[in-house]
């Protein structure tokens, strides 16, 4: 048997068919490996897949750091706000128009301000000025200050008129119910006040101590 395998192989023949056969060998082995193909094919598309998701995640994290959004509603807001303002400025075109003209200054009356005294204790008596101050501000008149007189050996009551406004110091005499002749002038700008009242030791006679 060897011999004539020998002898065949020497043939060309022969080796041809060998040669094909062992072509056809290697046929069979290149099917045998379709298995790890057909893995590769179809692990193509999952990473096709996955490389197109990761560009997608790249592009989406671009477009947020450069925040379109934003920049858009910013445009919009800028254009809200001018439209804002050509309308209040239309409106107030409009309401110029209807304010109504301002009076003269000779027209407008001034506030009354109210009277400011001062009320001294003068006879050393307790409590007379807390008292004579409650009467008179219940009467509207405004007490700024209390305190005592230089002395209190004032006999009679009195009012001192500290502005030259004799008739003011006689309207404050008339609502504590002091005479007439007691009022006094002595005009003082330092003190800002309209008049000085001093209870003398009559107190109990004046309208706060009647009951």
């Amino acid at each position: 048997m060897a011999r004539r395998t020998r002898r065949d192989l020497s043939d060309k023949r022969v080796r041809k068919f060998v040669h094909q056969s062992h072509k056809g060998g290697n046929r069979q082995s290149g099917k045998q490996s379709s298995p790890n193909s057909s893995f590769l094919n179809i692990l193509k598309p999952v990473f096709y897949l996955f490389l197109l998701a990761f560009f997608i995640f790249i592009i989406y994290q671009l477009a947020d750091s450069i925040n379109f959004t934003s920049f858009f509603d910013n445009k919009n807001q800028g254009m809200e706000t001018s439209m804002i303002g050509d309308t209040a400025s239309s409106r107030g075109a409009v309401t110029t128009e209807n304010i109504p003209a301002q009076e003269p200054e000779h027209l407008i009356q001034p506030i009354p301000q109210k009277t400011q005294v001062e009320v001294l204790n003068g006879c050393g008596a307790y409590g007379v000025a807390k008292k004579t101050t409650d009467y008179l501000r219940d009467k509207g008149i405004d007490v700024v200050s209390m305190g005592n007189y230089k002395n209190f050996t004032v006999t009679n009551s009195m009012v001192i008129d500290r502005i030259g406004e004799k008739q003011t110091a006689e309207k404050i005499a008339k609502i504590l119910g002091i005479s007439a002749d007691q009022i006094k002038t002595e005009v003082d700008e330092s003190k800002q006040l309209a008049a000085s009242i001093v209870i003398g030791k009559d107190y109990k006679k004046l309208k706060p101590f009647k009951k």
